[in-house]
């Protein structure tokens, strides 16, 4: 993967310039990035289909765009975009199929939790190990090894090595590390949701203060407030490919609506199917109110929100009434389960048609795309089923003070909750 400086006096360079680049991965196939892997490939491909070795899965496809010295890009898009993988070609992780990556100078790469640790190794040889990795000498790395540890806050903790350190003391380390050397490029994942909040703030400041010295951010979150406040160009990845590139506002508004659009779609090409087993009562549809961000039906954790579900009732009161609304992920996870029988602890006898009212105060949902089931049972057994009454979009949150959510892989509930610690 070639590496360019400034060879035009007076002309300004991109610190990235990505030309075309497609990465093709064969699912249970032959093609590895290391011995290792095609060690392992061999063993799973005995006894496997010929057509099944073949099939090929593209993580990126002709992905182009530049990033020039002292800008601040946004990465965004839903899991399996190709976020990860665009990040592992740019740090040269791996390479891409086809394609150009030319990178301006020095890049300091954060991808995850002690990515270019050894974990036997103390973190001031860490330090010193992760500077020459990314070609800095030995007085270069002495000369800013004082800044790097009064960054991290790990000073207690230098000499240990880092196998003991938590996750939050792998974070603060690795990035002091790539934010203090010299590089022209930072390049940093999702991993800041690990950190606090007063370490992120610091960490929110350092990338500001890189770009103000003509140097690139390249910035990956799933949370939008974060990106918003501090990019100024957003990228969308959407099945491997930059379906969108311009200014952080407009790409937040065109994701967000992407993502509703996606979720409707989905609920129309799956329909939705009842059940009714009784004449004396009906569903007649859903109604969402709350809070929205970039379009009605777009909501945000942490703010309230009230599902108003209507339905009919017949010539006869109908005893025993029960509703229940419950909220799965796009995966088909149950998250929420909202019962009458819960809340009240009255028998409901409904005698005339109207609106059932199920208020959330503060939406307990990470960003991501939902589906909401609606149930109504009387005399006992279930009378209505809507499986999909309805699909939501939680596009950002403000349930933390820190205006960050928890990454999907760690939780899609949020809860209040407090940390103290004791001697």
């Amino acid at each position: 993967m070639p590496t360019s400086s400034s060879s035009a006096i007076g002309q300004v360079v991109p610190s990235i310039s990505v030309r075309g680049v497609s990465k093709v991965y064969q699912k249970g196939g032959m093609h590895h990035d290391t011995l290792r892997g095609l060690v392992a490939g061999l063993f799973r491909s005995i006894g496997t289909p010929r057509a099944v070795r073949r099939e090929a899965h593209w993580a990126l496809r002709n992905v182009t765009f530049r990033v020039m010295p002292g800008e601040v890009v946004g990465i965004v898009g839903d899991n399996g975009a190709g976020k990860s993988t665009l990040l592992k070609v740019l740090s040269r992780i791996t390479s891409p199929t086809s394609g150009e990556v030319i990178l301006r100078g020095r890049v300091g790469s954060l991808l995850e939790v002690g990515t270019g640790f050894h974990p036997e190794l103390t973190g001031r040889e860490n330090i010193f190990m992760n500077g020459a990795i990314l070609g800095m000498t030995r007085s270069e790395i002495e000369a800013r090894f004082e800044d790097i540890v009064h960054f991290s806050g790990v000073s207690n903790y230098l000499d240990t090595p880092v196998k003991w350190y938590s996750s939050g003391m792998y974070v603060r380390l690795a990035f002091a590390i790539a934010a203090n050397v010299d590089v022209e490029t930072l390049i940093v994942d999702e991993v800041l949701a690990v950190g606090d909040a007063a370490f992120r703030q610091k960490c929110i400041k350092r990338m500001n203060s890189v770009a103000e010295d003509g140097r690139t951010v390249l910035f990956v979150s799933h949370s939008l407030g974060l990106v918003q406040s501090l990019c100024t160009r957003v990228l969308v990845l959407e099945a491997g490919s930059v379906v969108f590139d311009g200014p952080t506002a407009n790409g937040i508004q065109w994701y967000l609506e992407r993502m509703q659009e996606l979720t409707y779609s989905d609920m129309k090409s799956d329909g939705q199917s009842s059940e009714v087993g009784d004449s004396d009562i009906g569903y007649e549809g859903i109604e969402i109110d709350g809070p929205s961000v970039g379009g009605e039906g777009v909501l945000i954790a942490g703010r309230s929100v009230t599902f108003r579900v209507r339905f009919r009732v017949g010539n006869q009161s109908v005893p025993g009434a029960r509703f229940l609304l419950s909220v799965y992920s796009e995966y088909g996870v149950a998250m929420l389960n909202c019962d009458t029988q819960f809340a009240d602890s009255e028998p409901l006898k409904l005698e005339h048609s109207g609106v059932a009212l199920c208020s959330l105060e503060r939406l307990p949902l990470a960003p991501g795309r939902y589906r909401i089931a609606v149930a109504i049972h009387a005399r006992g057994h279930a009378v209505v089923h809507i499986p999909k009454a309805a699909m939501v979009v939680v596009g950002t949150s403000e349930f933390f003070a820190s205006g960050l959510s928890p990454d999907p892989s760690a939780g899609v509930i949020m809860v209040e909750h407090d940390w103290r610690f004791e001697a």
